[in-house]
């Protein structure tokens, strides 16, 4: 049982290829993007679905401000509904936000632009993002 934990933990960790930082304020900002296909049995065919978990920290403190995601964009295909709509994640580890329902594809790259309260925005762009199978 140690053994598969260790695994599932060793490859959530290491599921995002590319991490971009960016210098805000005197802080560094990274992002990560996972792409999940969740092929779980449900009664709801709508969970059997592809979604993004965006991940937006701080690399070395805690958040300053709160953040929300803007704009998301993989591939081709623009996003607009988001699990949290508005602002979130003063003063915490992490700004975490999911996207569902994303077109199957076997490659993604990802546009991302989050805004803090203040309308200050950070963009990302990540390629060749890893998906996670979920059975």
């Amino acid at each position: 049982m140690k053994n598969i934990t260790f695994i599932l933990l060793l490859v959530m960790f290491t599921s995002c290829k590319e991490t971009k930082l960016i210098e805000f304020n005197g802080d560094t900002y990274m992002c990560e993007v996972k792409i999940y296909n969740n092929k779980m049995p449900s009664p709801t065919p709508a969970a059997n679905s592809i979604y993004a978990v965006v991940i937006l920290r701080a690399k070395d403190s805690k958040l300053t401000e709160a953040w929300q995601l803007k704009f998301f964009k993989l591939n081709k295909d623009r996003y607009s509904e988001f699990e949290i709509e508005g602002f979130s994640g003063k003063d915490g580890l992490l700004y975490q936000n999911v996207v569902r329902n994303i077109k199957e594809s076997e490659q993604y790259n990802a546009v991302i632009h989050f805004e803090n309260e203040k309308g200050k925005t950070l963009k990302y762009k990540l390629n060749d993002l890893d998906i996670l199978v979920v059975h």
